[in-house]
């Protein structure tokens, strides 16, 4: 027998309780998404200056790591910055991103109701 059938009070009380905490915790889980993202424009902005000290030494691109020289590296450090700058795209990808993403979350995931679950 379900919740509802056996004590439809109780259960309208978790409803309720629910749906009134629901707002909060979907701003938090989009909070949060937001600094996902500010943490990896961070680390973006890390590497991306990691890798120009890096071009300020001599480069000596006749030796090779797994069959690439040192420019085919600096090209896939270029690629994966650009790849991983969430303002790469464009602002607004930044809040569509917040927008459809905040559910993934454990914020607002671990949050669900018992008869949700």
């Amino acid at each position: 027998m379900c919740a509802k059938k056996r004590d439809p009070d109780l259960y309208n009380q978790y409803v309720q309780k629910h749906e009134e905490e629901l707002p909060r915790r979907i701003e938090r889980a989009k909070w949060q998404r937001f600094l996902l993202l500010a943490n990896r424009w961070e680390n973006v902005q890390t590497a991306r200056a990691f890798l120009e000290a890096i071009k300020t030494f001599e480069i000596d691109d006749y030796e090779e790591i797994d069959g690439k020289g040192t420019a085919d590296w600096i090209a896939w450090a270029e690629k994966a910055i650009t790849k991983n700058d969430p303002l790469a795209r464009s602002v607004m990808w930044v809040f569509e991103d917040v927008d459809h993403n905040y559910k993934m979350d454990e914020t607002y995931r671990s949050t669900a109701p018992w008869w949700e679950a």
